[in-house]
């Protein structure tokens, strides 16, 4: 059961997010799909984190294992349509609506589950506060 619960974690926490992007992520598309597509992917993307950001997984072993299932699979999407979106499209015009890099997005996950119960405080790195929420 516990084997089961980073893929049944990931699909319950991160479903939307990874249902933002093309389920082909080097398929042709518009600006204005790509546009879209980043636009769905920063809002769930950031209602995933801040929703899940003080979570806290005691177990380091488990903690690692949900990091790694979810980042491996969402890390690796987004980066291929990141670039390929990049490499095909109108790069001025689609850039003004990426909010994360594909590194940003591993340094966000690697973030999460860490909190110290109780104490208000967590490791979030400097980047995090840098997070802009603005549509």
């Amino acid at each position: 059961m516990v084997k089961q619960f980073p893929e049944n974690y990931e699909r319950l926490a991160f479903g939307n997010v990874f249902a933002s992007l093309p389920k082909n992520p080097t398929a042709p598309m518009t600006p204005t799909e790509a546009k879209e597509c980043f636009r769905k992917f920063n809002v769930s993307f950031e209602a995933a984190y801040w929703k899940h950001i003080s979570m806290v997984v005691p177990d380091s072993k488990l903690r690692d294992q949900i990091k790694a299932s979810i980042g491996m699979k969402l890390v690796a999407v987004y980066h291929f349509f990141y670039n390929h979106i990049l490499a095909t499209g109108d790069e001025k015009s689609v850039t003004l609506f990426i909010r994360f890099f594909p590194e940003d997005v591993g340094n966000y996950l690697s973030d999460l589950f860490i909190r110290m119960a109780g104490s208000g405080s967590s490791s979030l790195s400097s980047s995090q506060s840098e997070m802009r929420m603005d549509p």
